[in-house]
């Protein structure tokens, strides 16, 4: 269960990527519907958050991937 274990990690670091492009929403908001430009750094910060959740999906679909072959593995050995 190992794998699941990295999974579950992997899965709260989106979450907690996600949390944060929620919660400086508003900052984007502001910018496109008042023209007031919204610090680099959050900017910089936001498009971090997008990279790392692309990757972070990308490495929990191919452990998931992993868990399934090992799933199946293990059911053919009892089989």
């Amino acid at each position: 269960m190992e794998l699941q274990k990295e999974i579950n990690s992997l899965q709260s670091g989106i979450i907690a990527r996600k949390t944060y492009l929620k919660e400086t929403d508003y900052k984007a908001i502001k910018e496109a519907e008042t023209g007031v430009a919204m610090l680099s750094e959050v900017k910089d910060e936001r498009q971090f958050a997008r990279d790392e959740i692309n990757r972070l999906e990308y490495e929990v679909s191919m452990l998931e991937e992993q868990l399934k072959n090992k799933k199946e593995d293990e059911d053919e050995i009892t089989e």
